[in-house]
């Protein structure tokens, strides 16, 4: 039986989550390509879902549209929890130089105050206020 066999039989079926458009509160999930839902959600908060989440989807007869009604089992990416008995603080200490180094990426710590990040792009997120303060401020 055929994807579009079990539309035209009850307009529920289950799909993965390609992608999700946050503004617009579109789902995009891979119905026999891309295909646009909007989310049902009855309380204050749409429900967070992961790329790669399975949700169950009810497609409009038409075919064009669908409306995610929910998620069925756990998310593709469940927020992460500490592993049990990881340490509330860590500190790594040096009297000279600190550096942490990944790829192209790179954070100095010197023992004068000074921190350097260097990187391909540099990306600050925040939930709440975003403060950026000091003595003088230079951008470019």
């Amino acid at each position: 039986m055929t994807t579009r066999d079990l539309i035209s039989a009850a307009g529920l079926v289950t799909e993965r989550v390609v992608r999700a458009l946050p503004p617009s509160g579109e789902i995009i999930v891979d119905l026999d390509g891309d295909f646009r839902c909007d989310l049902l959600h009855a309380g204050r908060e749409a429900p967070l879902l992961a790329v790669g989440d399975v949700v169950l989807v009810w497609v409009a007869p038409s075919g064009h549209r669908g409306v995610v009604l929910g998620r069925v089992g756990p998310t593709a990416h469940p927020t992460q929890t500490p592993e049990p008995g990881t340490p509330a603080e860590v500190v790594i200490a040096a009297t000279k130089r600190l550096v942490l180094r990944c790829g192209d990426g790179e954070i100095v710590l010197r023992g004068d105050g000074k921190v350097l990040i260097r990187g391909q792009d540099l990306v600050s997120k925040a939930i709440g206020t975003n403060r950026i303060k000091g003595g003088q401020v230079v951008v470019n």
